[in-house]
């Protein structure tokens, strides 16, 4: 018996208000998981039901765990894999796949007691990325915490994957993998204690590495919500995680900073701009970072590794850096150099990205409870 998800992703989304190509809707049906979907839309679930929605008039609302295979899930919900059209806009197309659901555990389901709980707090702390959490607010977020057990080979983390947790390698290792012209390459390893997957839920952006056990591992898993209220009760948290990421680029990508110090041109839509800005923090760099956007001019000026001033055409400020944790697509430029400007930002990158983020969270919160007049 296995425990069966669907995963619409956005294909093709031209005259679409709502979504953007690669966004997903994830479902447990009948289900619908808000925390992993990007956005939901009734027309489109409505499209994909809509065979088991014509048939029992009287069906009963009962959820099914378990299925003997995939083809008894897409039975009993009556569903198809492959494209499906929105039925108000037919140029709107969703790719359709149905996945058996990773077999997550609760941390807790072995430590019943307040002793036990107390003894695995104290376990929990010894690890790096949560030594700075009080006590309390680990016993908070107990219950939150879920673990897996990898054997060595198995895929953790898939890049382009919508970030949904924060892992902690509790036992074993695992290697980055990135994929170049069909060629794989390990670019880097994370032992035990150390974290991954952390910069997804911080940026909003997909996972931008495969990450593989190289032995058998045994993995802690923090969701989204309860990793951001860490976040909010420690911020000790946010300067950590910028260490590390600086680390990380200089133990495991140096090509990387060699580049960066020379001077890079690129895309967004190949580095996403909360990676770029964080590279060229995290490797100390000074210049000017230039991008364009559909004639829109912004410009970081960075000095060994601050942030100074953000400017979009004649605008400059914090609310600028905000407008371009929106911008997906677009050129960049990085032009080393000297830098003699009047400071306008004071906060940090980490911190600028977590009120990005908050930012976004609010919008996307306030978008989802309008009602839209039928049209």
């Amino acid at each position: 018996m296995a425990i069966y998800c669907t995963i619409l992703t956005a294909d093709s989304v031209d005259g679409c208000p709502l979504y953007k190509k690669g966004d997903k809707i994830v479902a447990n049906l009948p289900d619908l998981d808000m925390e992993v979907s990007d956005k939901v839309c009734a027309f489109v679930l409505a499209a994909l039901l809509h065979k088991r929605l014509q048939g029992e008039k009287n069906m009963i609302c009962e959820k099914k765990e378990n299925f003997a295979n995939k083809q008894s899930y897409l039975a009993e919900f009556q569903i198809s894999e492959g494209t499906l059209c929105c039925p108000r806009i037919r140029e709107v197309t969703f790719s359709v796949k149905v996945e058996e659901r990773e077999d997550e555990i609760s941390l807790l389901q072995e430590f019943a007691g307040r002793a036990d709980k107390q003894a695995l707090i104290t376990k929990l702390k010894k690890i790096p990325i949560f030594s700075a959490v009080k006590a309390d607010d680990m016993f908070d977020i107990l219950h939150e915490l879920k673990v897996k057990k990898f054997e060595k080979g198995d895929i953790i983390l898939e890049k382009g994957q919508a970030g949904k947790y924060l892992f902690v390698i509790y036992q074993g290792a695992v290697e980055v993998i990135q994929i170049f012209k069909d060629v794989e390459s390990a670019i880097g390893h994370i032992k035990a204690g150390d974290c991954f997957g952390e910069m997804s839920l911080l940026t909003g952006e997909p996972v931008s590495a495969t990450i593989r056990a190289s032995v058998p591992s045994t993995i802690i898993m923090l969701e989204r919500p309860a990793f951001r209220k860490l976040m909010e009760t420690t911020p000790q948290m946010g300067l950590m995680f910028t260490k590390l990421l600086a680390q990380r680029i200089k133990n495991t990508n140096q090509r990387m900073s060699m580049v960066v110090a020379s001077g890079m041109v690129g895309q967004l839509q190949t580095i996403p701009f909360p990676e770029l800005i964080q590279t060229l923090c995290a490797t100390d760099c000074t210049g000017i970072l230039h991008l364009n956007r559909q004639g829109q001019q912004g410009k970081i000026y960075i000095q060994n590794g601050q942030v100074l001033d953000v400017g979009i055409d004649d605008n400059h400020g914090e609310e600028c850096f905000y407008a371009m944790l929106k911008w997906q697509k677009g050129d960049f430029r990085f032009e080393q150099k000297e830098v003699q400007v009047e400071r306008t930002i004071v906060m940090d990158v980490m911190s600028m990205l977590l009120e990005g983020m908050r930012r976004m969270d609010e919008e996307t919160k306030r978008f989802s409870a309008v009602d839209f007049p039928n049209q």
